[in-house]
């Protein structure tokens, strides 16, 4: 039962990180991973970021507890609280957190390199004459979900990743 409402839990929520990232996904290959804001609706990435005294005290006390290693990040302000980018190592983040401070979501970007070596052995056995390259990875309410995009030749897949368990979420033919 409870494998069955992490199932649909799930899949909602990964319904709900593709709309999001549909955008993204374009503006990735455009910026070989330094992605812009995952949707427009998100954050407003067309003003100027905020200065710190306009964040509520709240989320930055959060944020420097976990991210004291980050260097320059861009605050934004929210339909519902605030949005920060930042780049840790290789990898492209955005958190989302509340108006009170709580963490809402997390996008982070990246490549195979940073792949959790279980995702990356369950699409490479499947897919194994494919190349990983991108990840997307949500997370929301404990849970981890993944887009892997794959190419091999002029076939593109994305592969949905959640708990072990895979789908293929769209597929086509560049041009």
């Amino acid at each position: 039962m409870k494998k069955i409402f992490n199932q649909r839990f799930a899949t909602g929520l990964v319904a709900i990180t593709v709309s999001l990232l549909s955008q993204a996904q374009d503006l990735a290959i455009q910026t070989k991973f330094k992605v812009q804001p995952a949707s427009s609706a998100s954050y407003e990435s067309n003003k100027a970021p905020l200065s710190l005294s306009q964040v509520n005290a709240r989320v930055l006390r959060h944020f420097n507890r976990h991210y004291s290693e980050v260097s320059a990040p861009r605050w934004f302000k929210t339909e519902k609280g605030f949005a920060v980018r930042f780049e840790k190592g290789p990898i492209n983040s955005t958190v989302f957190y509340t108006s009170q401070g709580y963490v809402n979501s997390q996008i982070n970007y990246y490549t195979e390199d940073q792949l959790p070596a279980a995702v990356r052995h369950l699409v490479k056995s499947n897919f194994y004459d494919y190349a990983i390259t991108h990840v997307t990875e949500v997370i929301k309410d404990d849970v981890v979900s993944r887009l892997v995009k794959i190419a091999k030749g002029n076939l593109l897949k994305t592969i949905k990743v959640i708990d072990g368990e895979w789908e293929i979420m769209e597929e086509f033919e560049k041009n």
